[in-house]
């Protein structure tokens, strides 16, 4: 299961919020007023403060929402060189890039959905902030359900104060050419579930670490 973000109106009395900075789940029911719980942001407020529309972290299942959490910078972290999207998510992700109104690729090969490591390992951009790139088209041009791809990317930032990962797959032209841009917020590493918006046809992504 996940760690899902849901708008604070629409969880359930049951349902387990984060609360205590990040470290425990409580049933929303249970939890005052005054307590603090996560939003979707990875920033905590009063319960009593947050809007009825504002995204907060549930968990679907009882501890998952309390993986690793993101390092604020990526010195030292054992994030592999390569990771892929699952098979499913693969096959939901050219469905609707064929779908979309992008250039059409009678040339380019089919997209296997890795992402593999850049080269350039963790990069200090000075005053606490640092990135890191996974590439998916190292090989050369692709393609993804037939259309041509400009950019496919995992991305990871951390600004000294809130780290995420980010998957980004562009394809060339079209108004519907961006398929996905989706944020992670937890997790000490890029796998996990990245939760859908209004690209992607409104699904998740998963990645995975490639298999040895």
């Amino acid at each position: 299961m996940a760690c899902i973000d849901v708008a604070l109106g629409a969880v359930e009395s049951a349902d387990l919020v984060v609360t205590d900075a990040g470290t425990t789940e409580t049933a929303l029911g249970t939890v005052l007023s005054s307590a603090d719980i996560r939003k979707s942001d990875t920033n905590d407020a009063a319960l009593g403060g947050i809007s009825t529309t504002v995204n907060v972290q549930v968990a679907e299942t009882a501890g998952d929402c309390l993986g690793a959490t993101i390092p604020l910078d990526c010195t030292g972290a054992t994030w592999a060189a390569c990771y892929q999207v699952t098979s499913a998510t693969l096959t939901a992700l050219r469905a609707c890039a064929a779908a979309s109104d992008a250039d059409d690729d009678g040339v380019n090969p089919e997209w296997d959905g890795t992402f593999v490591e850049d080269g350039n390992g963790c990069q200090d951009l000075g005053g606490g902030a640092y990135q890191q790139y996974w590439y998916g088209h190292d090989i050369g041009a692709v393609c993804i359900g037939g259309k041509a791809v400009s950019n496919i990317e995992v991305f990871y930032y951390s600004d000294g104060v809130t780290p995420w990962f980010e998957v980004n797959i562009v394809l060339t032209g079209g108004v519907t050419g961006m398929i996905c841009d989706l944020y992670k917020y937890d997790g000490g590493d890029p796998t996990g579930v990245y939760p859908g918006d209004a690209y992607c046809c409104d699904d998740d992504i998963e990645i995975e670490e490639c298999p040895a």
